[in-house]
């Protein structure tokens, strides 16, 4: 539980830290340099603000019913792309397993004394 409270205080301090630097900026009419922008003090504010649209948009019927079907066919979507990836995959995979097996096949047929002898014969035969 103490890791989330310490999550919590650091995104309470990049709220804190970015109602300051937006107060300032709107106060001065300039950008903060960019070394004073660090990623939780961008991002934790604009995370709060889509928690809040998406309750709000929670908050309807209207707003529920498109945000099932919105996160449906996202779903749906990665879904698709996860089949399409295993069913393209399935031939490459296919040709791998034939590959060692045929690399298996021809190491243990070469491992019997009997063709290693033979093979050992024409080499001496194309050698001399």
């Amino acid at each position: 539980m103490n890791a989330l409270g310490g999550f919590f205080h650091a995104r309470m301090a990049d709220l804190k830290d970015a109602q300051v630097l937006m107060l300032e900026g709107w106060q001065t009419r300039s950008l903060p340099a960019s070394h004073v922008l660090t990623v939780g003090r961008i991002l934790t504010p604009l995370a709060l603000l889509v928690f809040i649209n998406v309750l709000l948009t929670l908050a309807t019927s209207n707003g529920r019913r498109r945000f099932l079907e919105v996160t449906e066919a996202i779903l749906a979507s990665i879904l698709m792309a996860a089949l399409l990836v295993a069913v393209l995959g399935m031939p490459i995979g296919a040709i791998y397993l034939v590959l060692k097996a045929a690399a298996y096949f021809i190491r243990a047929v070469l491992s019997l004394p009997i063709i290693s002898g033979v093979l050992v014969s024409i080499r001496d035969r194309i050698i001399t």
